[in-house]
């Protein structure tokens, strides 16, 4: 659970102060409990908490076909994704889990149709092939039970194949799309909480890989930053 000696003396302070909280997406349900009691606690302090969340913008265009590609990807992967990750190993999805709207916590991030027209400007390709393969993916995983045993198994075949196939692409494009999901992005997060925060202290509960970023940033802004990346929520990052 959260200090409460870290969290008075943070909020005591004359300085603004930005408690800074890593997380991963998926993990043990007690883990998200454990974090909303800490959410509770800086609501209470005074503090507004900010969450992270790349939600769909249709009024957005996304003017190319490669775009379109990296935007039904990416949203597969959001939607979808994450979901089946955390039923494969038992776990639970954050944004599923936590309780945002109870504490009046503001979502500060870039949109889809942003994030993707970003990554196509820089160069970063989605196949049409993927795209099938990814769905396809998911296809195969809910697959009903009276489907017949030479079904089931090329299914299982066909798969295995897909999967080696994701797991490849997956890895080729987060590598070319970190400067956007990690530089671009956490500015965007950065200015969008600076304007909405008012001038409370902030807690920030975003994805462990935007931690190191988003310090940086406020401390270069002259904030006090607290960053409890050390204390036992952490155990999975």
């Amino acid at each position: 659970m959260f200090s409460k000696v870290i969290l008075e003396k943070a909020c005591g302070r004359k300085k603004r102060v930005a408690v800074v909280r890593g997380v991963e997406h998926v993990a043990p349900e007690e883990q998200f409990r454990a974090l909303q009691e800490e959410m509770e606690q800086t609501v209470e302090k005074g503090s507004v908490v900010f969450y992270e969340g790349v939600s769909s913008a249709p009024h957005i265009p996304v003017p190319t076909k490669n775009g379109r590609r990296l935007e039904i990807f990416f949203g597969q992967m959001i939607i979808k994704g994450y979901k089946a990750m955390a039923a494969k190993k038992g776990l639970v999805v954050q944004n599923n889990t936590l309780r945002f709207t109870e504490l009046h916590a503001v979502k500060a991030d870039m949109t889809l149709q942003e994030f993707v027209n970003f990554l196509d400007k820089e160069g970063v390709r989605c196949s049409r092939l993927l795209c099938w393969m990814f769905e396809l993916a998911f296809k195969l995983e809910g697959a009903p039970r009276w489907v017949s045993f030479f079904d089931k198994m090329s299914g299982e075949l066909l798969g295995r194949a897909v999967g080696r196939y994701i797991k490849r692409s997956c890895a080729v494009i987060f590598k070319q799309a970190e400067p956007i999901l990690y530089g671009r992005r956490n500015e965007i997060i950065f200015a969008q909480v600076k304007e909405l925060g008012g001038k409370n202290d902030l807690y920030l509960v975003y994805g462990n890989k935007h931690i190191p970023g988003i310090v940086k940033l406020f401390e270069e802004d002259g904030w006090g930053v607290v960053n409890i990346k050390d204390s036992p929520l952490s155990v999975f990052s």
